[in-house]
């Protein structure tokens, strides 16, 4: 079995490099390579390299992606053979592993669900590339002025109305279960049909490139959701991914600092503007701890830049979800020991809108003068909601002492308690007593892990 460390070499190589071995038509136009496509019988050359995301698109067929997925394609062989394949040309030793059969067959499963997944993928791309101007999808794009390199970076695709678009090319091939599994097909009544239908699809990638989900945008003029996404599976798990991390993960690890923002058309949006350092956890959902631990190899630094609508407050006194995720997150970033900042955007601006409109988006973005200190931001907007209501005003101590707890590095937290205790007119001894509350809190329920794992240890005898 071909180590990881080796396959993300070989995902690394440079696709011009690799893709003008097959192709050595492949010549520069401008910022990209372009030649014929050798999937159509196109005319004209449509075929692109984008040496900036080191991917390819097919603009005649709707394939595209990265330098194996084009090997997969041109040679028809399997990911495994198209990595022995790149690594052949641009003189990669590959590392191998042993690894247990049963593991083998978990990893070939794996393998399985993400050739169907960038099946799908590909098709839905091909799709988009059908529509008419005046269709509903391209109206949207235009407005959103989503380019083709855009397109092809993230993959954008369309699903069409059809019920068994996927389907029925997925039971003709056997893979009903697979299809099921991941998503793509649904069932009710008896009946199998595809899950997405007339959406604006955006794929899903894990960390290192693989589609493993999707998420559906519906016109402006349907019914439902705005929305929908992939059920869990497998391999798509969504409080375990951050869309935008695979194209923006180089970038995040140059600057150290990543942007939050919530969904898909932020992201894409910021990357076009030249903020490559945007990602999504797509939803006003809190972040997740595994969501934290991928951000943490490659940066220290987090900047949560949500949509600003208006009103911060419900009727009933409650903090808009926007402005409620926006504080959990505070917490869950700082117990991960991030750096955390806020960026406020103008009112009725969204990053996907505010970044289209701004010239020199990527220095504005991390013009640390646009920022505000997370831990500052977040007491100052609990003290301006209890106001002077006493209980409210002992709600608000309980939070921030809450929030200064998640922070375990000592010299820091100290220096944070001594800030917040003067914007919110406390005694330092007020909140210390509350933060080694949660320090109790937390140490009882350790002790309370802790005495269940020794029980289990001695159930199945181990020392």
């Amino acid at each position: 079995m071909i180590k990881e460390t080796s396959i993300d070499d070989v995902r690394n190589a440079d696709a011009v490099q690799v893709i003008s071995h097959f192709l050595p038509d492949l010549k520069r136009a401008g910022a990209v390579y372009q030649c014929k496509s050798p999937f159509t019988n196109e005319k004209s050359a449509s075929f692109t390299v984008f040496p900036r995301t080191n991917t390819f698109k097919c603009f005649s067929g709707g394939s595209g992606g990265d330098a194996i997925k084009f090997v997969q394609l041109y040679k028809r062989v399997s990911f495994t053979e198209a990595v022995e394949t790149i690594a052949s040309i641009c003189n990669i030793v590959l590392q191998h592993e042993e690894v247990s059969e049963d593991v083998k067959r978990k990893q070939d499963y794996k393998q399985e669900l993400f050739d169907l997944m960038s099946l799908a993928s590909n098709k839905y791309a091909g799709e988009l590339l059908k529509l008419d101007d005046a269709h509903w999808v391209k109206q949207m794009i235009a407005e959103r002025q989503i380019n083709q390199e855009t397109i092809a970076a993230f993959g954008i695709g369309y699903a069409p109305a059809d019920f068994k678009f996927l389907t029925n090319p997925i039971i003709e091939s056997a893979k009903l279960e697979l299809g099921t599994t991941t998503g793509l097909i649904t069932s009710k009544d008896g009946k199998t049909y595809d899950f997405f239908r007339d959406k604006l699809i955006f794929p899903i990638h894990d960390a290192k490139g693989n589609v493993v989900g999707f998420g559906g945008r519906r016109s402006n003029e349907a019914d439902g959701p705005k929305y929908i996404n992939s059920k869990d599976s497998d391999v798509y798990k969504k409080s375990s991914l951050l869309y935008g991390l695979y194209q923006g993960k180089a970038e995040i690890a140059k600057a150290r600092t990543a942007i939050l923002v919530e969904g898909y058309t932020d992201v894409t949006a910021m990357h076009q503007n030249g903020v490559e350092i945007a990602v999504a956890n797509c939803g006003t959902a809190a972040m997740s701890p595994v969501q934290c631990g991928l951000l943490s190899r490659i940066a220290n630094h987090i900047i949560i830049c949500r949509d600003n609508d208006g009103s911060e407050l419900s009727e009933s006194g409650q903090f808009q979800k926007g402005i409620g995720a926006m504080m959990k997150d505070i917490n869950i970033l700082l117990a991960a020991n991030f750096k955390v900042s806020v960026m406020i955007l103008p009112e009725g601006e969204d990053p996907d809108s505010f970044s289209r409109k701004t010239e020199n988006a990527k220095e504005y973005f991390l013009n640390k003068d646009n920022h505000e200190d997370a831990v500052i931001w977040k007491t100052m907007k609990l003290k301006n909601r209890a106001a002077n209501d006493p209980d409210a005003i002992s709600e608000m101590v309980t939070e921030v002492a809450e929030m200064l707890f998640q922070i375990k590095d000592d010299v820091k937290r100290g220096h944070y308690l001594e800030i917040v205790r003067k914007l919110i007119k406390q005694p330092a001894k007020v909140l210390k007593d509350k933060i080694q509350s949660f320090v109790a809190v937390a140490e009882k329920k350790s002790e309370v892990s802790g005495s269940a794992d020794n029980k289990d240890a001695e159930k199945m005898g181990l020392p």
